[in-house]
């Protein structure tokens, strides 16, 4: 019975795969997550502009805030004119991390 034996040794051989769990979901799919990301990526934005002013403008036709460097441009003027509510918002999702995640 070689057969049986070849099919025992792929059995111990095969690891079973890890069920999904809540540790394992990406950012996309667990809404806490999520909303770091956007805090983040919005504050990063806000501190990248503060430093180069220019950088997430459009040279060639000024006013025209299209693709990433727009979608960059938006994030940061959001990050400029709402910074009190952002930061709020990085503090409860710090103590979020912190303590309750």
């Amino acid at each position: 019975d070689s057969m049986s034996a070849r099919r025992e040794a792929a059995r111990a051989r095969k690891v079973d795969p890890k069920p999904c769990s809540l540790d394992s979901m990406s950012a996309i799919f667990d809404f806490s997550s999520l909303i770091e990301v956007i805090l983040l990526f919005i504050c990063c934005c806000a501190f990248i502009r503060s430093i180069s002013p220019t950088i997430f403008d459009n040279a060639q036709s000024p006013g025209d805030h299209t693709g990433f460097r727009g979608f960059c441009w938006k994030a940061s003027r959001i990050g400029e004119r709402l910074s009190p509510a952002v930061s709020v918002g990085c503090v409860l999702m710090a103590i979020h991390v912190l303590f309750i995640k």
